[in-house]
Parts: structure tokens; C-alpha cells; sequence
């Protein structure tokens, strides 16, 4: 890497034709994607991906110009610079709205995040035995399975950003998720459930989360809805467990909340700013310096340090996630929260590791109030909107009659508009989860969701899973 930032540099400094008044950002990337998949036992991926490159993208006249290549020698990282400039002029003469940012205090900064394992050190032979190693325990556990898939990812980045107002930073890296996907099958039921781990590290993942114990849990979270009935239907009260909740504050409430999406029309319009959005026990916040989170960044593809960012506090609609362009149109400061995938594509407005404050109550509390409602655990995922609409899949539910939990159930869906559900919080858990996560806006990212138990009205419906 610091071969190619040197020629990113010379090749900058070569260019008369750049003008004072454009900013330029170049980033450059050496990745390491490794990606293990077993199927009931058998191995069906092990592959170690290497791409570098950079991507240049120039603001000229009010436009904004991309290029980018994999090819770094000297001439092709110039030719490179030079594209990009020309398609922002190119872009310039369509932009109705020309883009004006205010000048970006210069950052000279060098992180290597902490990383006790890092992947590379691993063989092929080591990982795919660990693998198996989850799948045998949960197959010789439950003779019911029909089929287990487990899939690890692991990211390995070295990167750089460079700037025409002065920013150099570097930074390296490690992120490490695992996907766990059953399926079992008893009489006419099926049964699917997963599970996902992750974190910003190395293999240390599976020192904190033991094979051993991540059998265990698979296990007794799931036999038991192999005689469980499925889930009724209705408008309830409900207590909402972590894992569902990362996927309801992350697709219903996080995305209306990213400034692209709210400045087009979605559910948290500029009008709300400084509006009651939700019940005043919420505080919602996107954070990039949550350690180990897989959200965790030091700083955004705009050079902008990850600081957190109170969305909602007690309620109230305090702020989107901003990158430099949102920030500016909107009179604000930009948030941390431009990101790309890779080198390849220009950052986008995502949420890093976001986030809801914890609450007073335990489980027992949350529930001692509910006299019919349920218990609702676990993720599917789903679709929402940018107005809050949403429709998510849970995999368990546990019915609550008269403030104690009773028999347990099979999951389903559950559907409405987030805001209004969020108005309806009346109570928050007191043990905030973080949860790993991913997410498809145009481009893939790993993210993190921390999450507490909130107890609130829903409606419940329709056959869950897969």
C-alpha cells in the first residue's frame, strides 16, 4: 500500500491540469476476501480473493466525477485522475444543483485496529475442520435436521485516503462474520432458524464464542419449536427481543434516518426535524467508534472521522447520517457516515454500527404488565421502506398470559410503519446487545446494530421463515 499512495502522490503532484478549486479524493485498497462454506458436512467454498486499486473522484465545477482502476503503475493512477476530472466537468453542464462543500480540516492519521488473529494466519484445512466441527455437533444433536449451511467471511483491508486539502490517512483492519442457516423437519413441519456472529477482529470470534457453546445455543433455541404451535395472529403487545430489534432499528428506522433517503421524501421528512418522531424513552445514535462492532470505522471514505451521532433523543428527531454532499445542502456537519464497499465504487450515506440507548427493565419486568401478548426472538429479516413501512420475519415467539411467560411458539412475521410502532414503546430493556449485521443499499457492507428488548403494540401475522 504505501507503493501505490507514494505514486498516488507523485502522480498528483504531476497534474497542472488540476485546478486549486476542485477537491480530489483518491482511495486506495488492498483487500483480502476469505470465504469458507459447508453444507451438511461438505465443504462447497474455500477461496482467498486479493484485488487492489484505487478510486479517484474530483468535485469540479459543482459535479462530481468517479474513475477507477486496478492497474497501479505511475501512468495508469495519473490517466485515472485525469478521467475523473474530465467526467465531473462532463457532469457539471447537467447538474442543476451545483454541489458547494466548505473546506475539510486537513487529518494526517495511521490506525491499525486490533486484531489478536488474524485470518491469513489460519490454513484452509484449520478453518473448514472448525466449521465441520459446528455442523457434526448440531447434526448430532438433532436428528430432525435436514440441512445446515455455515458461512464465514472474513475482510482483511488495507487502505488509504488521500486529499487536495491535505488529508492523509491510513488505516488497516480485520472483520470476521459467521452465518449459520437450519432447517428440520418434523411430521409436515418445517422448521428454519438462523444465526449469525461477527465482530471487527480476527479468529479471536470463535475464542469468545466457543464452537462448543454455539452448538449449545443452536440447539436449545430451536428443539423446542419442533412441538410448538405457530404464532396467532393480531395486533399485540409484545416484548421485541435484541435480535429482532437490530433488524426493525436498522431497516425501518435507520434507513429513513440516512439524509439521501430523508431528503427524498422518506417518513423522517426535513419538516420533523426538531419534531416528537417517537415515544420520548427512545434515543437512537449511528456510531462508526464502537469497538468491535463490525461497523467499526475510525473514518468514513470522506476522511471524516466516525464520531456518534444522536438521530433521536427522548423522541425527538435530532439529526440525519450525513456525508459532506447531504451535510452541506442541509446546512449541518458531516456525520462519518459516507462509506463504499471497495476502491471500486464512490461512498454512499450508510449507518456504521447503529444504535438505541438501553432502558430500566429487566425481562421480568418488561412482560409482568402484558396479559396476553408474546415474547418475539430472532430474525428472518425482511423488506421496509423509506417511509418506516416494514415487513420482518421472527423464528420463536413465547406466549405471555397474565405477566408470565408460558408456552413456546413457531415464528411468523410481523408488519406496520416503524414510526408509529416506536410511538407505542413504553418500556426499554436495561441490556443493550451488540448484534453483527449486513446490508445490501447498492452496495454490500458489514454493519453493526446494538439493540436492547423493548415492549411495545405490533401487528403479528402470517407464517415466518424462509
Amino acid at each position: 500500500m504505501f507503493i501505490i499512495l507514494n505514486l498516488v502522490e507523485k502522480a498528483l503532484d504531476s497534474l497542472d491540469q488540476l485546478s486549486s478549486n476542485d477537491l480530489i479524493q483518491v482511495r486506495g485498497q488492498n483487500r483480502v476476501i476469505s470465504l469458507y462454506s459447508i453444507k451438511n458436512g461438505i465443504l462447497e467454498e474455500s477461496s482467498r480473493n486479493f484485488s487492489k486499486g484505487i478510486g479517484t473522484r474530483i468535485l469540479s465545477n459543482g459535479a462530481w466525477g468517479f474513475t477507477r482502476t486496478n492497474i497501479t503503475d505511475f501512468q495508469s493512477i495519473q490517466s485515472s485522475i485525469v478521467d475523473a476530472q474530465k467526467l465531473a466537468k462532463a457532469a457539471s453542464s447537467y447538474q442543476t444543483r451545483k454541489i458547494q462543500l466548505p473546506r475539510s480540516p486537513p487529518i494526517n492519521d495511521s490506525v491499525k485496529l486490533k486484531c489478536q488473529k488474524p485470518i491469513e494466519n489460519f490454513s484452509p484445512n484449520e478453518i473448514v475442520k472448525l466449521l465441520q466441527s459446528i455442523s457434526s455437533g448440531v447434526s448430532d444433536y438433532l436428528p430432525e435436521l435436514k440441512n445446515i449451511s455455515i458461512n464465514l467471511l472474513g475482510l482483511t483491508d488495507k487502505k488509504f485516503f488521500l486529499s487536495s486539502e491535505g488529508s492523509r490517512i491510513e488505516e488497516e483492519f480485520t472483520k470476521i462474520q459467521l452465518k449459520i442457516d437450519l432447517l428440520l423437519k418434523k411430521y409436515d413441519s418445517r422448521v428454519p432458524f438462523s444465526e449469525t456472529y461477527g465482530h471487527t477482529g480476527g479468529m479471536e470470534l470463535f475464542d469468545i464464542n466457543q464452537p462448543d457453546s454455539i452448538v449449545e445455543n443452536l440447539v436449545t433455541e430451536v428443539k423446542p419449536l419442533l412441538e410448538a404451535e405457530s404464532c396467532p395472529a393480531g395486533l399485540f403487545k409484545v416484548v421485541i427481543q435484541p435480535s429482532l430489534c437490530a433488524t426493525l432499528l436498522h431497516e425501518a428506522i435507520g434507513h429513513p434516518l440516512e439524509a439521501d433517503l430523508a431528503m427524498a421524501g422518506g417518513g423522517f421528512n426535513e419538516a420533523l426535524i426538531g419534531s416528537t418522531v417517537s415515544s420520548e424513552l427512545v434515543t437512537i445514535y449511528d456510531s462508526g467508534s464502537i469497538e468491535h462492532g463490525l461497523g467499526y470505522f475510525t473514518y468514513d471514505d470522506e476522511g471524516i472521522k466516525c464520531n456518534p451521532t444522536t438521530l433521536i433523543e427522548n423522541g425527538i428527531l435530532k439529526s440525519y447520517m450525513h456525508d459532506r454532499t447531504s451535510a452541506s445542502i442541509m446546512g449541518t456537519e458531516p456525520t462519518g457516515n459516507a462509506h463504499a464497499w471497495d476502491f471500486s465504487v464512490p461512498p454512499m450515506i450508510r449507518q456504521t454500527n447503529i444504535g438505541m440507548k438501553a432502558g430500566d427493565y429487566s425481562l421480568e419486568e418488561l412482560i409482568e404488565d402484558i396479559k396476553h401478548g408474546f415474547v418475539l426472538d430472532g430474525t428472518f429479516g425482511g423488506m421496509a421502506n423509506s417511509n418506516g413501512d416494514f415487513t420482518f420475519g421472527f423464528q420463536r415467539a413465547r406466549q405471555i398470559r397474565n405477566g408470565r411467560l408460558e408456552e413456546n411458539l413457531r415464528g411468523a412475521n410481523v408488519a406496520g410503519n416503524a414510526i408509529e410502532v416506536f410511538k407505542t414503546i413504553n418500556a426499554i430493556g436495561k441490556e443493550a446487545i451488540l448484534r453483527p449485521g449486513a446490508c445490501g443499499k447498492s452496495q454490500f457492507a458489514v454493519q453493526g446494530r446494538v439493540a436492547p428488548a423493548i415492549r411495545c403494540e405490533i401487528m403479528v401475522g402470517g407464517i415466518g421463515g424462509k
